[in-house]
């Protein structure tokens, strides 16, 4: 349920006060009102007023004084000027000192009614605009913290992580990719990967993962030695990237180090090899007696 807008009449005439509160209280709002700007600063100050009508003429503080103070306090307070001194000059340097617009006096109730709305319209209009202003920061706010988010974890990955666009070039590499494949080139984004990777069977492997994101969703997946000579060999797992309307983007591959598991495979093979070859002379020559 909505609150009643909060309206703040300051005026130093005391027949324009009541006017005004009568029309605002038929109309079903709250109402304040200040014989001088010193009162209505006051008021401003402590209030959280939605409009505040300003008479330009007033003892102790004028209303150019008011507007100017009010505008600092809060720049989203809708203030109308009433004066029975209106010109274009007054006019204008009202709308400077932040004046949403100005009623010359005297005024008809209906006239008022109808700057009243439009005033209220605007204020609606102005926290709507900055709802939307402060959604929109806490929405950078939480993209920024995922996207931060996002990149620790893919820097902290144990597997290496390379991803392509459509075109084929790196668009992502992590730090363990590079250091598996031994790039000293780092500055691949942009590139092509074709040439680039220091490992011609993983290149063959995602320009065929490439080819097959363009006609189907296909998964590869199949061991890679290191070309270097070195006692390594990696999973690569490849899958085509697709957006929400099935269309190819792109493809990720993941690399994963089994070299421990490649040897732990080897001393397995060689110990059963051992053991038979052990077993087979006493066996002969238990099953020749």
């Amino acid at each position: 349920m909505q609150e009643k807008p909060k309206i703040l009449i300051v005026d130093d005439e005391e027949i324009m006060r009541s006017g005004c509160v009568r029309i605002v209280t038929e109309m079903g709002m709250n109402v304040c009102t200040a014989e001088n700007g010193k009162q209505g600063l006051s008021l401003v100050t402590h209030g959280g007023f939605d409009i505040v009508f300003v008479d330009l003429l007033m003892p102790e503080m004028g209303g150019m004084e008011l507007l100017e103070a009010i505008k600092n306090i809060d720049e989203k307070i809708v203030t109308i000027v009433i004066t029975g001194y209106a010109t274009i000059e007054s006019a204008v340097e009202a709308v400077k000192k932040g004046a949403y617009d100005y009623l010359a006096k005297p005024f008809p109730p209906e006239t008022f009614r109808t700057m009243l709305k439009r005033g209220l319209k605007h204020r609606h209009l102005v926290m709507e605009a900055e709802q939307l202003r402060r959604e929109k920061e806490k929405n950078l706010l939480e993209i920024a913290t995922e996207r931060s988010r996002t990149a620790t974890i893919i820097k902290c990955m144990g597997e290496g992580l390379l991803v392509t666009n459509r075109a084929g070039q790196m668009v992502l590499i992590n730090p363990m990719a590079q250091k598996m494949l031994e790039l000293k080139n780092t500055n691949l984004l942009g590139k092509r990967f074709k040439s680039q990777l220091n490992n011609n069977k993983l290149e063959t492997l995602m320009f065929n993962a490439f080819q097959n994101g363009k006609t189907g969703a296909t998964l590869i997946r199949e061991e890679i030695p290191c070309d270097n000579g070195i006692d390594k060999c990696y999973l690569a797992s490849l899958a085509p990237i697709h957006d929400e309307k099935g269309e190819y983007t792109g493809t990720v591959t993941v690399l994963n180090d089994i070299s421990n598991e490649k040897k732990i495979d080897r001393i397995k093979s060689d110990f059963v090899r051992l053991v038979a070859h052990e077993l087979k002379a006493p066996l002969g020559a238990i099953e020749g007696y």
